[in-house]
């Protein structure tokens, strides 16, 4: 068996662009990489640190670790992925003598196959629960895994040498279109730390936090409609959801059954949430969430299906979708406190 070492780093965004992953305060170095367990590959995900990367850091050159602290916004276009295995010696040899045939073929597939499902997830915790929703997923064609490796600049260790993981192979051209007027939200090294739960789980985004993520997109395009419909979705799927025990507490039991029956009811909702936020008016006042807010939110929504309203201020929009997404992250935290902390499932 020998030991087959592959680096490769992947763009979220078009070089040439200047929206990529935007971090705070920190990068995470190889020492402070996320370490995976994923098939048969060890895998290490984090910033690489070359003159060539960091070309593309908010035009900054960050040479050592201490001076990050001083950088708020630090825009990057790619992290690295480091892939571990050990693999018998005849495909050792086939791979550094660059022989394309079906065993180095599915091997290299299979890799593929396992960076862009990272990437997936990455991808998803950055737009959907980080909301950085100016990032463009690439799509790298699946039934060509040479163009993959070319445009990722993979190098492997072959005889003590590095060596590029190449084969003869028709390329394509990758271009893609950043959002160059979105609103930032950072990956500091707190959210770094909660990607590597999400990736170790290979959990995805809740179906909440994808509409969430859709409202502040269509938001940052001024597409204000289409962002109160999306921040509306989410807050009803999340009311909705699991028979509605994310409000239980809040509400005597009595008062709770009656509603929770409204709630259940297909096309009712506007009259159920306004009693909830009645109910709970004065918790949520102290956490400066706004009941006006999110029940203009839900009467704009009905006005947009109804084809009354035209246009929504963008002013307006931005605070009723805000205070939906606080309301969200404070049901969710009464949820916690109800069930205790969910145990993690290995």
């Amino acid at each position: 068996m020998k030991e087959f070492i592959l680096t490769l780093d992947l763009p979220f965004t078009d070089k040439e662009l200047s929206h990529g992953i935007i971090f705070t305060k920190f990068l995470p170095r190889r020492k402070e990489a996320i370490e995976l367990k994923v098939n048969t590959y060890n895998v290490k995900i984090y910033f690489s640190y070359e003159k060539k990367h960091l070309n593309h850091v908010s035009n900054d050159f960050i040479k050592r670790q201490k001076d990050i602290k001083r950088y708020v916004n630090i825009l990057t276009n790619t992290l690295r992925f480091e892939i571990n295995s050990n693999i018998s010696n005849n495909l050792y040899e086939l791979l550094g003598n660059e022989v394309l045939n079906k065993e180095t073929e599915c091997f290299c597939r299979d890799i593929m196959d396992t960076i862009l499902k990272l990437y997936d997830l990455i991808f998803g915790f950055m737009r959907n629960i980080l909301n950085q929703v100016w990032l463009k997923q690439f799509r790298y064609p699946l039934d060509n895994f040479g163009d993959f490796f070319l445009h990722s600049n993979a190098i492997w260790m072959y005889e003590g040498k590095l060596k590029r993981l190449y084969f003869q192979n028709n390329t394509t051209t990758i271009t893609v279109v950043i959002d160059r007027n979105a609103e930032q939200r950072y990956m500091s090294k707190r959210a770094w730390n909660n990607l590597k739960f999400y990736l170790e789980e290979g959990k995805n985004a809740q179906t909440e936090q994808i509409f969430l993520a859709n409202s502040l997109e269509y938001l940052d395009r001024k597409n204000t409609r289409m962002a109160i419909l999306e921040s509306v979705i989410a807050l009803e799927h999340y009311v909705k959801t699991n028979n509605c025990v994310n409000i239980e507490r809040l509400i005597p039991e009595n008062e709770f059954e009656f509603i929770k029956k409204l709630l259940l009811k297909k096309n009712q909702f506007s009259i159920p949430i306004g009693l909830i936020l009645a109910k709970i008016s004065n918790k949520l006042k102290l956490r400066r969430i706004s009941v006006e807010a999110i029940l203009k939110s839900i009467e704009l929504r009905n006005m947009i299906m109804h084809n009354s309203q035209k246009e929504v201020n963008y002013q307006t929009a931005r605070k009723c979708i805000f205070n939906i997404r606080d309301f969200i992250k404070y049901l969710k935290k009464e949820k916690v406190k109800q069930h205790g902390n969910p145990k993690k499932v290995k």
